[in-house]
């Protein structure tokens, strides 16, 4: 496995129980390259340590369960599922940002190391898939990110084939379709696409960047998007009112949790 594998790998573990305090051994037990080596060893120090640079997991943990701080949990708090945004309010941020004129946004697995770049990159590319709600050319996501198609196909498709404790993590998440008939496709021309939840009140619940317990946003995400709100709310950009108020209170109370976490 790659590094970016391993530590999706974790995540998704993490992510299936997220208030579990995992001792380090059960958590790196099956996952290739953590094996009990001095090469697993020294593999976990680093993924580890890239992990929780990006806020994504806390260790050195003391319970009954993991003593002498081998203890390792999620790190960001679980989202109650009427914080989530819905439909038309993602469309109304997507459409508020056209408006403005600017297509950056937040990487949410970003971090101020080079260990996981490969990681943020499907972190970032996830994050625009599912909040554009259909499907996309490779091509298209990759000059938005300004990657290279191949590479990012490429990092997209280790998603795609993610298996931990023998599911597939993005099975009915993440879909690639890379063919046209019989005739294989370039990688520009992949179209991809994140599956929406079939709740238009919250469809990014338990898919895309959710199922590697990402799926909240960032402290930096929650800022930008309420910038971009501000933007509208004091007519500088043009956007639907009424929904942007709405996704406004959401990210703000999403705020405030974010700011408790880390007390």
């Amino acid at each position: 496995m790659s590094p970016a594998e391993r530590m999706m790998s974790v995540l998704a573990r993490l992510r299936d129980a997220p208030t579990r305090v995992w001792r380090t051994e059960e958590l790196r037990r099956g996952i290739s390259g953590y094996e009990d080596t001095p090469t697993g060893d020294r593999n976990w120090q680093y993924d580890s340590e890239a992990l929780r640079a990006r806020g994504m997991i806390v260790t050195g943990i003391s319970s009954a369960h993991a003593q002498r701080r081998t203890g390792v949990r999620y790190g960001l708090p679980i989202k109650p599922g009427n914080l989530y945004l819905s439909e038309a309010e993602h469309a109304a941020l997507i459409e508020a940002r056209r408006a403005r004129g600017t297509t950056g946004i937040p990487n949410p697995l970003a971090a101020d190391t080079s260990r996981g770049r490969p990681l943020e990159v499907i972190g970032e590319a996830l994050r625009r898939l599912e909040e554009h709600g259909g499907w996309m050319t490779v091509g298209e996501l990759a000059a938005q990110m300004g990657q290279r198609p191949a590479r990012l196909l490429q990092r997209l498709r280790l998603a795609w084939c993610l298996d931990v404790d023998c599911r597939t993590v993005f099975l009915d998440a993440l879909e690639v379709q890379g063919c046209d008939g019989d005739v294989e496709l370039a990688p520009a021309q992949v179209r991809v696409c994140v599956v929406r939840g079939p709740d238009p009140n919250h469809p990014l619940r338990d898919t895309g960047l959710a199922l590697l317990g990402a799926g909240a946003y960032t402290a930096e995400e929650t800022a930008e998007r309420l910038e971009l709100i501000e933007d509208v709310l004091a007519g500088r950009v043009p956007g639907d009112l009424q929904l942007l108020e709405s996704a406004k209170r959401k990210l703000l109370s999403w705020q405030r949790r974010l700011g408790e976490n880390l007390r």
